[in-house]
C-alpha cells in the first residue's frame, strides 16, 4: 500500500497528478537451487493538479490538462533471474 501526498505544484505536460493512493501485491518463487522468477502488479490512483491558465494569452497550451481528472494506472511487471 502507498500514498504520495503530492508537493501541489501545477499541472504541466510531464507532471499531470498531484499524488496518489497505490496497493500492490508481488511473488517470488524459486523454480530450482539457481533459477527464479518474480512478478507483481501494482494499481494507482491518480489526484487531480490544478491547472494555472495563462491570464495574458489564450490559455490553449493547458486546455487539454484542464480535463484530466482522476485516473487510473495498473502497472505489471515479470522477471526470470538467473543465479551464479
Amino acid at each position: 500500500m502507498g500514498w504520495d501526498s503530492g508537493i501541489g505544484n501545477a499541472a504541466s505536460t510531464l507532471s499531470p497528478a498531484d499524488g496518489s493512493y497505490s496497493i500492490g501485491l508481488g511473488s517470488f518463487y524459486h523454480l530450482n537451487k539457481n533459477i527464479f522468477i518474480a512478478g507483481g502488479i501494482k494499481y494507482f490512483r491518480l489526484n487531480k493538479a490544478k491547472v494555472n491558465q495563462d491570464q495574458q494569452g489564450s490559455g490553449n497550451l493547458f486546455g487539454v490538462l484542464s480535463s484530466v481528472g482522476n485516473n487510473d494506472v495498473l502497472a505489471y511487471g515479470i522477471k526470470l533471474g538467473y543465479r551464479f
